[in-house]
């Protein structure tokens, strides 16, 4: 912050307006940090005075500027030549990013949103390329209300609120600045008039197709007209979302509520965590689960996080919810399981004997199981075999059926196709680990689990420890 400070100090005079000094301190600052940067820019007025400002900054010797040409429209030529014309008078090299023939993509929203991904991967690829620490892109805080707009028409919750972040790492050691998400567009206009910088107008803006025009042309003017502050109120909401939600994720990482699982590279998070929570921070939670696992919230609405928080209450019941793209999001007995994608049925498995010279031991090498046993009494000539469960299966001296134990235990219904079952033909089930404790009298059965088992998951089923 003070290193901001002194730089925003160093602009007094220099021509910057005042409500550009600090997105000036903030780009300066990253600048000094960098070992290069790419800045992203379009010919409109937006990155066109983000491209402005950074020509009055200190800046490392490598920094590119990137125009993506989406190929959706005419007219893309003479903007690529605005762009080129003005980052070369700066003293920029300016390359041209071609997305090449798009999907046939027909729904409108879908449209912006697949143009904003093959933008972002296009200007990832460039800054490797070169080197570059950050991309710069010229989102204003217009943008940043008409993005929480958006997202509360789709029922968003704090996380979505929050809007578009300042600075979001990417991978790769890259990251996304957005220096001017403080600055109204009006004065970024107001300044590039004022130093005679023209700028293109995207014709796509006056398209009311897109839902993000209409909150644009007709939503955000008319909330203006009640009052003149509105949007600078809305983007100022975001921010302190974003701070209240960021906390909030920093402590539920800290106390490791998001389990990863060993089966299907998902996460789970235990009833305990949501224990006395109220509804609107379950859903926080599930929000946060959901990041962890599928890196994103995209096209996740409020009907899908509802659902989820409703299934937590409901008991011992696997239920699945529909979620949009491909992952796949469980509750069962109070707990959330996330997987990035659909779990792929368990085929059935051949019984597993015991060898000869080795009785008294079997393992399943596919879950990473073991099992030691030593039997007594009348069972003791009997030679069981290592399976998977079977439609019926009962507990021999007990008679209750196998599948009403592994409701009683809280078993997920994924993991119960993995569960190794001891057993022997004609009597039945003797011993599941975790679930169902050998009875008979005089037997011993040892149940260990290797650490990469997906059954080290559950409760109670630690790794390298024995199970009786």
């Amino acid at each position: 912050m003070h290193k901001i400070k002194t730089i925003m100090a160093a602009f007094s005079g220099s021509g910057v307006p005042e409500c550009l000094r600090e997105p000036a301190a903030y780009l300066g600052t990253a600048f000094a940090e960098a070992r290069g940067a790419v800045l992203a820019v379009s010919g409109g007025s937006d990155s066109l005075g983000l491209l402005h400002l950074a020509a009055r900054l200190s800046r490392p010797a490598s920094v590119v500027v990137g125009f993506v040409d989406h190929g959706l429209r005419e007219g893309i030529d003479a903007e690529w030549e605005l762009v080129r014309r003005q980052s070369g008078a700066l003293g920029f090299r300016a390359v041209r990013l071609a997305v090449g023939p798009s999907s046939a993509v027909q729904r409108k929203d879908s449209l912006q949103q697949w143009a904003r991904d093959r933008r972002y991967a296009l200007l990832v690829q460039l800054a490797e390329q070169e080197g570059a620490s950050f991309i710069a892109t010229g989102h204003t805080l217009d943008d940043q209300a008409e993005t929480v707009l958006s997202r509360l028409l789709r029922g968003a919750g704090v996380d979505g609120i929050g809007g578009i972040p300042r600075c979001r790492h990417i991978g790769s050691g890259i990251s996304v600045l957005r220096p001017l998400l403080t600055v109204a567009r009006r004065d970024i206009r107001n300044w590039l008039s004022a130093i005679g910088v023209d700028w293109a107008e995207d014709p796509s803006n006056r398209d009311v197709r897109f839902e993000r025009v209409r909150i644009r042309r007709e939503a955000l003017p008319l909330l203006e007209s009640i009052h003149s502050q509105a949007g600078i109120h809305v983007a100022a909401v975001a921010e302190e979302a974003a701070a209240i939600g960021d906390w909030m994720d920093s402590h539920w990482r800290n106390a490791g509520v998001v389990e990863r699982l060993r089966l299907g590279n998902g996460a789970v998070v235990r009833p305990a965590a949501f224990a006395g929570l109220p509804d609107p921070l379950r859903a926080r939670i599930v929000r946060l689960a959901l990041r962890e696992v599928v890196g994103h919230l995209r096209r996740v609405e409020r009907v899908h996080i509802d659902g989820i928080v409703a299934g937590l209450r409901g008991g011992n019941r696997t239920r699945f919810h529909g979620m949009p793209g491909s992952a796949q999001v469980c509750t069962a007995g109070g707990a959330l399981y996330v997987f990035p994608q659909p779990l792929l049925p368990v085929a059935p498995a051949d019984d597993i004997r015991c060898a000869e010279g080795d009785a008294g031991q079997l393992i399943d090498p596919f879950v990473g199981v073991t099992v030691v046993f030593r039997l007594a009494g009348s069972l003791a000539a009997a030679m069981p075999v290592l399976r998977r469960r079977r439609p019926g299966d009962r507990i021999v001296g007990i008679g209750t059926k196998l599948q009403a134990r592994f409701i009683e235990q809280q078993i997920p219904t994924f993991y119960r196709p993995l569960m190794p079952v001891l057993a022997i033909e004609g009597e039945g089930v003797i011993a599941v680990p975790g679930v169902v404790s050998c009875t008979l009298p005089g037997c011993r059965v040892e149940w260990r689990i290797a650490p990469d088992s997906p059954l080290s998951d559950l409760p109670g089923l630690k790794p390298c420890e024995p199970v009786f």
